[in-house]
């Protein structure tokens, strides 16, 4: 078979920049629009599947394209800043490594005076920590690391860190940490033969060209009752219902995938992981397109509104953003749907079968 250069292509025959896509979670091609976005390389529109729920970008940019909608200055790619807690730190630091003990059996930093309250108290702060449960020594995979901000923490924290990343850039500003950032995928390290004991994906699932396939490869990297623990945007939340197309976690074209509780657990489920558990993670700015003009405080108060907000609605399933725990399980048979699981995810799974 002849294979035909880009300079013997007909003037006639462009090459597409953008393409359509199934729905990642169940196959379905049925869909209805939500947002369209008119961007340099064409249109792209935000689309939510009939069948099952999900919300993902078709058409979007193919994979070729989507580089350069990263600027280099883009937020995780930054040199990282070294956590140095010290034992006249905040409260909030202290009350940060009280969370950690209590709640996730992390040995105190350094000295840190804890804060004096009950453990019962520190619990719904527990996803505002959103960190995997410790075990000291244990290897852990940062995958999306950027520059290896998390890397550093969980670093300090105990355990043995690798970090994935695509930007070499961003990985070469980790390792001047004496970071390991590898760049290239999760098959890659599979058939470098590597396992971890912790799996961390902070605002990385929703970027990756197939969600799916990515988690049954991480599955696979985790050791047998290993911990895979995913933080993403909630298209659900209150916050993207008040901003509506404006919403600054849309991230359009970069977020090729936005999640709501119950399509993000079928589709953990459907890797053969066990979840343990879904709940609001309250972490992260919420400025959204505020003028120019507009003075930081208005910045600063429009966050601490929204984490009020947030922090009120940590139960509703309509706060800001998703954190999810899951595990393989130790016994490949292990059953991975969960009736007690608040998504109703064997509910929705339910409707797709029948």
């Amino acid at each position: 078979m002849s294979v035909m250069s880009y300079s013997t292509i007909s003037r006639t025959q462009a090459i597409p920049l953008v393409e359509d896509v199934a729905c990642n979670l169940c196959g379905s091609s049925r869909r209805v629009d939500r947002f369209s976005f008119d961007l340099s390389i064409g249109t792209v529109k935000l689309v939510r599947c009939t069948d099952c729920g999900l919300h993902f970008l078709s058409p979007r940019p193919v994979l070729a394209e989507l580089g350069r909608f990263y600027p280099a200055d883009y937020y995780s790619f930054k040199d990282p800043s070294p956590p140095d807690p010290a034992p006249n730190a905040s409260f909030k630091q202290r009350l940060r490594e009280t969370v950690l003990a209590d709640q996730l059996s992390y040995a105190t930093q350094n000295g840190m005076s804890r804060v004096k309250i009950p453990s019962l108290a520190t619990r719904p702060l527990k996803t505002l920590v959103g960190l995997p449960a410790a075990k000291p020594g244990g290897a852990l995979l940062d995958i999306g690391c950027g520059s290896g901000t998390k890397l550093l923490e969980l670093r300090r924290l105990g355990w043995t860190v690798t970090g994935l990343e695509i930007s070499e850039s961003a990985a070469s500003a980790g390792r001047s940490h004496g970071l390991e950032i590898v760049c290239g995928s999760v098959d890659d390290l599979l058939a470098q033969g590597r396992a971890f004991d912790a799996i961390t994906m902070y605002h990385a699932l929703e970027h990756m060209p197939d969600p799916r396939r990515t988690l049954e490869s991480v599955a696979k990297l985790l050791t047998p009752g290993g911990e895979l623990l995913i933080v993403v945007p909630n298209f659900n939340s209150l916050e993207r219902r008040i901003y509506g197309s404006r919403w600054p976690w849309l991230d359009v074209p970069v977020h090729l995938y936005h999640f709501e509780p119950a399509p993000l657990a079928r589709l953990v489920q459907s890797a053969g992981l066990k979840i343990d558990h879904i709940a609001a993670n309250l972490a992260g700015h919420s400025e959204g397109y505020l003028p120019a003009w507009a003075p930081s405080v208005c910045g600063k108060l429009v966050h601490a509104g929204f984490l009020a907000l947030n922090a009120a609605l940590a139960g509703t399933g309509l706060s800001k953003a998703i954190m999810l725990s899951a595990r393989r399980p130790p016994n490949p048979s292990t059953q991975t749907s969960d009736p007690g699981c608040s998504c109703n995810c064997a509910n929705v799974r339910a409707r797709r079968n029948s």
